[in-house]
């Protein structure tokens, strides 16, 4: 008999994620917290985030109220819709809980609950997760370099994952990707537009298409790459928008955060629709999937091969080497299940 799994989290993941696994017998619930909350702000608030900021060089004054006022609204619908009592419950970015929030999910579990981190961690969400952390059994996080560096929260490592999208898979069957196209969705962290142009500088733009989506945030539009025309985007799209994209794509560019050292969805979900992967991710050889035909480490070493790289077809690996990544055996592992 399956154990029964709570999953909490707050938007990251579609419904798909848990229809497969329940097509795969799992007894797992799901339940999406909403960030939309009402703020309470009295009037003398102001005046003390401005002696907190002038006197004690504290900047925390706003930034404690949101996470006040969004833990009491998280609070209200737990109380509101959680109910009965789970074998495990799993807490994706229990940073963004207080310790008071996380207490009333962990009374619907007789044992300790499972954390997931698929972003990096600072020192600010380390002392989110050092309040709460007694609270957990083991909490995974998918960048090596969290795990080393905040070693005081006893951090397992673990890769991020997939799952099947119903209409992406139909889609699948449709869609024939040009040969020698390019893709890339993404924010501009890390000046990502500077590297996209590196790597498009060495590529023949005349046998290559691009289609490259970069979220700029609130940078200038002066600051901006402007060499090849790439769609900057004040706010991110849906996944099935940038799956779409990478479907129609035969290469995707994986830009790692300079502070990393894991592997992203992005590289994860390319090789499972079969997509070649370009990547500044140094570490990627460590992927159980990579195959040099399939995933080129690009660095001022390499680059000089990309067209070659661009010129080989995708090379089928062993399917079991993908499955790996898949959603449910990544919650056989975080669970310890069998």
């Amino acid at each position: 008999m399956k154990p029964k799994i709570l999953i909490i989290e707050q938007g990251f993941l579609r419904k798909d994620a848990f229809t497969f696994l329940k097509s795969k017998g799992y007894d797992v619930n799901h339940y999406l917290l909403d960030n939309i909350y009402p703020t309470y702000r009295r009037f003398y608030d102001k005046y003390i985030n401005i002696f907190k900021r002038q006197v004690l060089n504290d900047t925390s004054h706003w930034t404690d109220l949101d996470t006040r006022d969004k833990n009491r609204h998280f609070i209200k619908q737990i109380k509101e819709h959680i109910q009965g009592i789970y074998d495990h419950i799993i807490i994706i970015r229990p940073d963004n809980f207080s310790a008071e929030t996380l207490q009333h999910l962990s009374a619907h579990t007789h044992q300790k609950m499972t954390g997931y981190l698929w972003d990096s961690i600072n020192d600010f969400k380390a002392e989110s997760l050092r309040k709460s952390r007694n609270m957990f059994g083991h909490v995974f996080c998918f960048d090596r370099n969290s795990v080393e560096k905040y070693s005081d929260l006893r951090l397992g490592y673990e890769a991020n994952f997939y799952y099947p999208i119903e209409e992406i898979e139909n889609l699948k069957k449709l869609t024939h990707a040009p040969f020698r196209s390019i893709s890339y969705v993404g924010n501009i962290a890390d000046r990502r537009d500077k590297t996209i142009t590196d790597i498009l500088d060495c590529v023949d733009i005349s046998e290559v298409s691009h289609d490259i989506h970069i979220v700029k945030h609130q940078m200038d539009e002066e600051m901006l790459e402007k060499k090849y025309p790439f769609h900057y985007l004040d706010g991110g799209i849906s996944i099935h928008d940038y799956l779409k994209i990478t479907l129609h794509s035969s290469i995707v560019l994986d830009i790692q955060a300079g502070w990393q050292n894991g592997f992203t969805f992005r590289i994860i979900e390319a090789n499972y629709l079969k997509k070649k992967v370009i990547t500044t991710n140094q570490f990627a050889k460590e992927l159980k999937f990579y195959h040099p035909d399939n995933i080129f480490i690009y660095n001022q070493n390499t680059k000089h091969h990309i067209k070659e790289f661009i010129e080989k077809p995708f090379f089928e690996t062993n399917p079991k080497l993908t499955e790996h990544y898949r959603i449910d055996n990544w919650l056989k592992r975080i669970l310890n299940l069998k």
